[in-house]
């Protein structure tokens, strides 16, 4: 049946919200973060009110999001209702005339998504539900017909999740976690400035700036090590007065060097020079055991993911890896992997390693063109009998609309009817769903 609620949609990523109606072209992108400015003490920040912030040095962070679970409602709340709300970027959300698409991490236990569900439902009263991970929307566009299996590799905030796929469904046996993300990086590069340079064990934002536009993953790590000094850049600190985000100085060859010297900088503009540390940094992604974090790195729990899932899948697996979350945009990031899997898997074995031009906003996207895809279908199956919608056309474009729940449904049978419909499990012993009948897959 052709839905006549608008759909919202919204990833809410430990360190951002990606949220949209499907009829937009793109997301609007929310810190999910309530922050306290040391200049500012009588004010709090919500999410995009941080444009508002003239003084962004020692920012203070409350955030919702704990170890990558969802663990502070009131923040979370807060957030919500600006993100819902008509002030600044909000979206004017009429939630009881609106459907709501939500993401959460993969395989959450029922604790964290019950509450989940109540909140939409008594606190929101949205008209209907659906609860999935960014990883299964991601898995939803890159599984097809020609090739049902798909890893996504989601590297976030918080965590790094490696997740299989069959048809869009979850397969458990492969998923692994790594306890390393972009907050992991973050403090790391805190800890080595303020050890060789200057203090900034409270500067968590500025810091976080200078990952983002300093920092690259080595393709050919000696190489890097053995020119670092050719390398190596000047990231001069914002006054926040002039400015609010810092920018870098890079040194070069001689004309660089020469440039450096006669460029207009204040001289009591603070800077910090990274050399190794832009490329040592992402390093972590790739081998944990440099910080003493006994754990694969991506690469490798790539490969051990891909080698515990049955012989026929790991064929398949290898030629569709999908990498997102904002630790992808790091230059060198995909290549890098590629290099490192190659020289693990088979040889025999296709690899196939794709990034997306933007790996933050993929999973709302993806989700986006879902339901657009089913609006699409709907139209097409109420204006001509369903036998002449062509089945292969639709076979992972699945029946959105069998996996909300109302709030009617909600009302009568309480959390359960989530738990049922929103299981997303494929069974590798007998290559059966754990959807208990209901279709689709996200």
């Amino acid at each position: 049946m052709l839905s006549s609620q608008p759909t919202l949609i919204m990833d809410n990523g430990a360190y951002s919200i990606k949220a949209g109606y499907a009829t937009d072209q793109s997301a609007r992108v929310f810190p999910n973060t309530v922050f306290k400015s040391k200049g500012e003490r009588k004010r709090i920040f919500v999410a995009d009110e941080l444009d508002q912030c003239t003084d962004r040095s020692a920012l203070f962070f409350v955030l919702p999001f704990e170890r990558g679970y969802l663990v502070n409602w009131d923040t979370q709340l807060q957030i919500w209702n600006r993100v819902f709300g008509t002030e600044g970027a909000g979206l004017g959300v009429d939630c009881q005339q609106c459907r709501l698409v939500l993401t959460d991490p993969n395989e959450v236990a029922f604790a964290f998504t019950d509450n989940t569900d109540e909140i939409v439902f008594e606190n929101y009263r949205f008209h209907a539900f659906l609860r999935t991970s960014a990883s299964a929307c991601t898995a939803q566009a890159h599984c097809s017909a020609h090739n049902p299996c798909c890893v996504v590799v989601d590297s976030g905030h918080s965590f790094t999740h490696i997740v299989p796929f069959v048809g869009g469904q979850i397969v458990r046996e492969g998923i692994v976690r790594i306890d390393i993300g972009g907050k992991a990086l973050t403090n790391q590069l805190k800890d080595w400035i303020s050890y060789r340079q200057l203090h900034m064990m409270d500067e968590t934002y500025l810091v976080n700036c200078c990952k983002e536009d300093c920092c690259f993953v080595s393709t050919d790590f000696q190489r890097d090590m053995d020119r670092w000094r050719a390398n190596r850049v000047d990231y001069v600190l914002p006054d926040f007065v002039h400015t609010t985000r810092g920018h870098v100085l890079h040194w070069g060859d001689a004309s660089n060097r020469l440039a450096h010297k006669n460029a207009d900088v204040d001289e009591q503009q603070q800077k910090v020079t990274l050399g190794v540390e832009r490329f040592a940094l992402p390093e972590l992604l790739i081998r944990p055991g440099d910080v003493e974090v006994q754990q694969m790195g991506i690469p490798e729990a790539l490969c051990a993911a891909i080698e515990r899932l049955p012989k026929e899948m790991q064929l398949l697996m290898a030629r569709n890896i999908v990498l997102t979350g904002g630790n992808a945009l790091f230059p060198g990031y995909r290549k890098r992997i590629e290099q490192e899997l190659r020289s693990m898997l088979p040889e025999q074995y296709t690899l196939g390693v794709q990034q997306p031009s933007d790996p933050i906003c993929h999973a709302w996207e993806c989700a986006r063109d879902a339901i657009q895809q089913q609006q699409h279908d709907d139209a097409e199956t109420s204006a001509s009998s369903a036998a002449d919608v062509d089945a292969a056309a639709t076979q992972f474009s699945p029946r959105l609309t069998a996996k909300f729940v109302s709030r009617a449904e909600y009302e009568e049978n309480g959390p359960n009817i989530c738990r049922r419909r929103f299981a997303n499990v494929y069974n590798t012993n007998n290559n059966s769903n754990e959807n208990n009948g209901d279709d689709g897959t996200i």
